[in-house]
């Protein structure tokens, strides 16, 4: 009996590190937003992280890492080894700004996209702006269920300033205080166009027709902002850190406009304690926790046996 008992214990310390290395090396996808929004109209308390890679369209980054400053957020840049090692723990809203959308996917492959999918899915929110909008469409991250489509009908290719049309009424907060219309970049931009409208809120159309440029809505206990023009760059001012598309004239702001915007995306966002979802907890003590529990098993067979 004893000689049987040295067996089973054999094979349970035999599993013991294969249970602990499985545990450990499980890639870290729970993320969930556990910022609260404090009172007030702008983003403090709210942590932003702006993508960043070589090949992003000229300032883009630059003017949303700036744009997001502005609005009160903790701001940080991140990157594909950055979020394939766990970086979207500490954000709340992951801001993908103009460039290729196939880079992107490229970049972060299979795995980094399954960790940005979980991150919103678990209450994350994603500002996506021309590419990093594209991306977030079905041949991507599939948040979006439906396509970008261009040109778009009674609008001309090119690159210039354009008058889009602004949905006061629409369910994000403080929208209904701003103007009908804006001006923002149009760079050979799109409109999206979905396989089901249910809860697409549609935040601007161009003028001509019911067409959306910009779109809103929640993805699992997450959210999602989607825009194809370029609503961050500041084309007579020097604040959002960039000299491009400066030769342009638009005296006024889409900052303001995009700060109601990400602060809507937060709030539809509940902290993990209104879910029920974990907490992202530390894959080592996930480890720990396994391993002590197949030496409480291997001690109940050993003593069984005795």
């Amino acid at each position: 009996m004893l000689h049987r008992s040295r067996i089973w214990l054999r094979r349970v310390c035999f599993l013991l590190p294969i249970a602990s290395l499985l545990t450990l090396s499980a890639p870290a996808l729970c993320y969930t937003q556990t910022t609260t929004v404090t009172e007030g109209d702008d983003l403090e308390g709210v942590r932003a992280a702006v993508y960043v890679t070589a090949s992003q369209a000229s300032g883009s980054s630059v003017a949303l890492v700036n744009m997001f400053s502005w609005m009160n957020a903790t701001t940080l840049t991140t990157n594909a080894s950055h979020i394939l090692g766990g970086g979207l723990a500490d954000c709340d809203i992951l801001v993908i700004p103009g460039g290729p959308s196939t880079g992107y996917s490229l970049e972060l492959g299979e795995q980094g996209r399954e960790i940005v999918k979980r991150f919103v899915e678990d209450g994350g929110s994603y500002f996506g702006v021309c590419g990093g909008a594209n991306f977030a469409c079905n041949y991507g991250l599939s948040f979006f269920n439906g396509s970008p489509r261009r040109p778009v009908p009674g609008v001309s290719d090119g690159l210039y300033m354009i008058e889009l049309a602004l949905n006061n009424s629409c369910s994000i907060s403080g929208l209904s205080d701003e103007p009908s219309a804006f001006r923002t970049l149009y760079w050979q931009s799109s409109y999206f166009d979905p396989e089901d409208p249910m809860g697409i809120i549609p935040v601007a159309t161009y003028t001509n027709s019911s067409l959306s440029p910009m779109i809103a809505f929640q993805y699992g206990h997450g959210s999602v902002f989607l825009s194809s023009p370029h609503p961050e760059y500041e084309e007579d001012d020097d604040r959002d850190g960039t000299t491009a598309f400066d030769y342009l004239d638009d005296p006024e702001s889409e900052w303001g406009i995009m700060m109601k915007i990400a602060r809507w995306l937060v709030e539809v966002s509940p902290p993990a304690s209104d879910t029920g979802l974990a907490t992202g907890i530390p894959y080592v003590y996930l480890g720990i926790a396994g391993s002590a529990a197949v030496i409480a098993v291997a001690a109940i067979i050993v003593a069984r046996r005795r």
